[in-house]
């Protein structure tokens, strides 16, 4: 019977459902361990979690910390210009301190150079000096003045110019056009002015003795040196080809050559004259039209009639003398102190 039967023998499979058994509850215990790791997990994140409230002030105190280090940065730059703006100043001052003082300094030794230029112009001989040179030209004056009023007496009228020391000769009265060769009226005006210069020349040349009719003595300060018969023709271009002038200086040459013999031969002592180195006093010098009678015309009017006539004329200038190697001396002594003192003022 069945009930009776012998147990059944177990066979390889079932053996094999057997083995899997504790592996499925193996399974099982690893599964709950991992979920409650996830579980204490879970737990660990939730605290470790931070509130949005703080979240949110710690961004904003960030953002004020990065606020503040920039206005610092802009405050730490703002400074350093300032500072450096101080050192600039400071800088700049000590500079104007020190050039104050240059200046100063400067000022004081140019002070004392003027002062000692004061000083020197006061007790050396330069107003003595540059008395006598005034004094020549007073005594130039003089000697011109003489003859312009010993030819007036003549019914000879000149001019004179006492600053240029000249005396100009009545241009239209001397020569014609384009010759040497005095006319009539001329060789007489011309003689009568060698009569003049030999009757008041020897009051004022050093190596003579003074005529009678020479003015008191003042001391003799400032002798003539040179007495010279000077040429001048007008700016028209020569066009005579007859004679043996070639241009404008040949004509005013010769007409001075010519004024000259004519002086020379009105009297006899004319030739004699002699200035303080023993030179021949009267001498002839030709300018053709390099000097004008007037100085300020314009090119274009020397053309004129007017200007031509006065520019054709003959003119007596004088040269006054004194002591040469002391004027020459003193005015190069003053020439040296005024080159410092207009050193220092520059």
């Amino acid at each position: 019977m069945a009930l009776f039967a012998s147990a059944r023998k177990p066979t390889d499979l079932d053996d094999r459902k057997d083995v899997f058994a504790p592996v499925a509850d193996l399974m099982v215990g690893v599964v709950f361990i991992f979920i409650v790791m996830i579980m204490a997990l879970s737990l660990v994140m939730v605290d470790d979690v931070v509130p949005r409230a703080d979240y949110d002030r710690v961004v904003s105190d960030l953002r004020t910390a990065k606020v503040d280090l920039a206005a610092a940065e802009i405050a730490a730059a703002e400074a350093a210009r300032q500072r450096d703006a101080a050192e600039t100043q400071a800088r700049l001052a000590q500079e104007r301190a020190v050039r104050s003082e240059e200046r100063a300094r400067r000022s004081e030794e140019s002070r004392e150079r003027l002062a000692a230029f004061v000083r020197y112009v006061r007790d050396s001989g330069v107003m003595p000096v540059l008395g006598r040179l005034a004094e020549a030209d007073a005594r130039r004056a003089d000697i011109l003045e003489r003859v312009r009023d010993r030819l007036a007496s003549s019914k000879i009228t000149v001019e004179i110019d006492a600053a240029e020391g000249t005396l100009r000769l009545p241009s239209t009265l001397l020569f014609e056009s384009a010759k040497a060769d005095p006319t009539v009226e001329g060789t007489a005006i011309i003689r009568e002015l060698g009569v003049a210069l030999a009757d008041i020349v020897p009051c004022y040349l050093a190596n003579s003795d003074r005529p009678s009719s020479c003015p008191a003595d003042d001391g003799g300060v400032g002798v003539l040196s040179a007495v010279y018969v000077e040429g001048h023709t007008d700016a028209a271009a020569f066009r005579n080809t007859i004679d043996r002038f070639r241009n404008n200086w040949d004509l005013s040459a010769a007409r001075a050559i010519e004024a000259f013999r004519i002086i020379r031969e009105s009297d006899a002592r004319i030739a004699g004259m002699r200035n303080d180195e023993g030179q021949a006093l009267l001498g002839v010098s030709g300018y053709s039209d390099t000097r004008p009678s007037a100085r300020d015309v314009l090119p274009e009017a020397r053309l004129d009639d007017a200007v031509r006539e006065r520019d054709r004329r003959i003119e007596i200038r004088l040269i006054m003398s004194v002591d040469e190697n002391e004027v020459r001396t003193t005015i190069r002594d003053i020439n040296q102190r005024l080159d410092a003192i207009d050193g220092d003022l520059r």
